[in-house]
């Protein structure tokens, strides 16, 4: 588990120049989809607590959660344009500074943000 976990992992650190998350701290692996609390906006504009069922998660608090019989089925075949691991780390490298941006700032492309009038500020 831990290995295939790691592997998805480095996907998204593939010619980056750093090798790690910096503000990672834990990855929880779940049987098989799991219940989570998520801040829900209603049409009042009152926010509240509500659970919901997911497969996934990268949350800002500096961890991943991911369903081990979703992550067994994306690893059982790389072809099929499906994984739920890469997207969940690549959230994490987002929110290297604490938030998120919408896109990972990478060595040389940081000028290509700071420059496109398309890119998140």
């Amino acid at each position: 588990m831990r290995v295939t976990v790691a592997a998805l992992a480095c996907v998204p650190l593939l010619g980056a120049r750093r090798g790690y998350y910096p503000r990672l701290q834990r990855i929880l692996l779940y049987p098989a989809a799991f219940v989570a609390p998520h801040d829900v906006m209603g049409e009042d504009g009152m926010h509240s607590d509500a659970m919901r069922l997911l497969a996934l998660e990268s949350w800002a608090q500096d961890q991943v959660l991911l369903a081990w019989d979703e992550v067994q089925q994306d690893a059982a075949d790389p072809s099929d344009g499906r994984n739920v691991v890469i997207p969940e780390f690549a959230h994490q490298l987002d929110q290297a500074k604490g938030f998120a941006q919408g896109a990972p700032l990478f060595g040389e492309l940081r000028a290509y943000y700071r420059v496109n009038p398309l890119s998140w500020s």
